[in-house]
Formats: C-alpha cells, sequence, structure tokens
C-alpha cells in the first residue's frame, strides 16, 4: 500500500491563520483579506489560501511571504487578479522585493505566469524505512531550555543560527522565527549537534508528525564539510525517526548541492515525483 504523506505543519504561518478568528477581517479589495499585525507585516487571506508577510531581518525592503500549506502538490493559489492585488499590498507597505516559501508546482506556475521568477531549485527527497534498517544515533540532542521545552538555551541558539549562516549565507540563513517555526513545524522535533573541540560544526533538526519524519535543516560548517560531520548528523536523526516507528522520511536540499545530494543517496533517499521552488520578485516599476 502506498504511504500517504502529510506535510508538516509550516510553522506561524499555519498557526497564525488557525488562532485568528474568520470573521470581522478589513477587506482589502474584491476576494482579498488583511490583518495587519505589526508594521508591514500581516495574514493576507483569499479564499481557503493563507499566506503570512513578514519583512527579511537581512534584507533591506524585503518582504518573506509564506504561504499556508505550500508543500502541498495539490494546493491551487488564488486567480491572477487576487494574486496582483496581494503584490500591491507588499508595494503600500513599502517592500522592494518578494521571496515566497518553497513551493510545489502547481502553486509556483500560478505566481511564474505574474512575474515571479527561481531562486532555488529544491529536490524533494524520501527514504522508505524498513523493518531491516538499523540506524545507530552517534551524537547528542539539545536539551530544552527547561523540561518539555523544544528550545534550547539562547547561547545555543546563537551557535545554530551563527552555523547556518556559514553553511547558507546572509540570504538564506534562519532567523530566530524561522528557526522557531522548523522546531514547531511537526508534532515532535528535536535537534541533534556536533562539536569539535568545543565548537558547533554542524547540526539537524529533525521532525515527526504521525508515522513520517521530516529532515527540516541540515547545516555543516564549510571548513568541516567532507569530513563525515553530514553523515554523522544524517544517521543519527534517522535512528531517532526510526525509533518513532515511521515509515518514510523527506528531505529537501538544493538541486546543485551535490555534496548533501550524496550523503542521503547513501542512506538509500530516492528523489520524490515533484519538487519545490522558492519564487522571488522585483516589486519596483
Amino acid at each position: 500500500m502506498k504511504a500517504r504523506h502529510p506535510k508538516p505543519r509550516t510553522g506561524g504561518t499555519y498557526l497564525l491563520a488557525r488562532h485568528l478568528p474568520r470573521w470581522g477581517h478589513p477587506h482589502y479589495g474584491h476576494g482579498v483579506s488583511l490583518v495587519e499585525r505589526a508594521s508591514r507585516s500581516g495574514v493576507i487571506w483569499s479564499g481557503t489560501t493563507t499566506a503570512s508577510v513578514r519583512p527579511s531581518p537581512y534584507v533591506a525592503h524585503h518582504a518573506l511571504l509564506s504561504i499556508a500549506r505550500s508543500h502541498d502538490p495539490l494546493l491551487q493559489l488564488p486567480a491572477e487578479d487576487l494574486l496582483l492585488t496581494w503584490l500591491d499590498t507588499l508595494s503600500q507597505w513599502g517592500y522592494h522585493s518578494v521571496s515566497t516559501s518553497a513551493l510545489a508546482p502547481i502553486a509556483a506556475t500560478a505566481l511564474h505566469d505574474i512575474g515571479f521568477s527561481t531562486a532555488q531549485d529544491l529536490v524533494l527527497l524520501e527514504h522508505h524505512h524498513r523493518d531491516t534498517d538499523n540506524f545507530i544515533g552517534v551524537l547528542p540532542s539539545l536539551r530544552g531550555r527547561w523540561p518539555g521545552s523544544r528550545f534550547p538555551s539562547q547561547h545555543v541558539i546563537t551557535e545554530i543560527l551563527h552555523l547556518d549562516c556559514a553553511a547558507f549565507g546572509n540570504e538564506r540563513q534562519m532567523d530566530l522565527i524561522t528557526l522557531r517555526e522548523a522546531l514547531c513545524a511537526t508534532e515532535q522535533s528535536r535537534v541533534f549537534v556536533s562539536y569539535v573541540d568545543k565548537l558547533l560544526v554542524g547540526f539537524v533538526i529533525v521532525g515527526v508528525s504521525d508515522t513520517h519524519g521530516f529532515i527540516q535543516r541540515l547545516a555543516v560548517d564549510p571548513n568541516c564539510r567532507n569530513s563525515g560531520v553530514g553523515t554523522r548528523l544524517v544517521q543519527t536523526a534517522l535512528a531517532w525517526i526510526q525509533a518513532k516507528d515511521c515509515v518514510s522520511t523527506v528531505v529537501n536540499t538544493e538541486a546543485s548541492n551535490v555534496v548533501a545530494l550524496h550523503v542521503y543517496e547513501n542512506f538509500g533517499f530516492a528523489p520524490m515525483n515533484y519538487r519545490l521552488a522558492v519564487l522571488e520578485k522585483n516589486l519596483l516599476p
């Protein structure tokens, strides 16, 4: 029987949309409802589609548009005129450019049709767990600040964000909000770490929802690549997921990241039948 692949909740986007009432929103044009929760940040509704907007912490006048259920291959975005109203909203809030969360092909096509271009091409990979799997965790997980907490100490968070910047660069690094979203995107989550001489050289954020595992983020210090750090992190992540009796694990990585693709393929990951894409658009006239 083919396993279902329920998608992890999209962090703050999902929770924000879920906890705001669906009535009484100020309307911004036909078919669009808008709640501005902070300066240049808010939630946009069009029919059943919800998107959250916030400023990039690293790029001036750049909006981050996170669309709920963006990984869903069946997600269809609103009509073109409504999407253009979204962009008009961002321009009126003072943004000069925008990038999206990772989108499945149908949703990505709708945005390509109004002038978005692909910033990141992401390969979706899946490992189907078998009874013969025998992954052994070799790295420690981080303890929360208090019992039951998913969040490590502030010192460790600073280490993680610093390493993530070194691994992914200024424009694609996580900030505190995206780190929190990654930790809360699934029903359970863990962070496993690798230290060398008391210096953080790698981490992996892993989660489980129902019987499916997700590797949310894998980062290795550029000076420690090809040294086995990434392999040990993935092995430990899969051991934890396996202990949760999951039937599969899903991860995405850039199509150009040959090293990461090789690591995942060595663990039996295979490409799924669709990809994801992060899109971007210049909003200036």
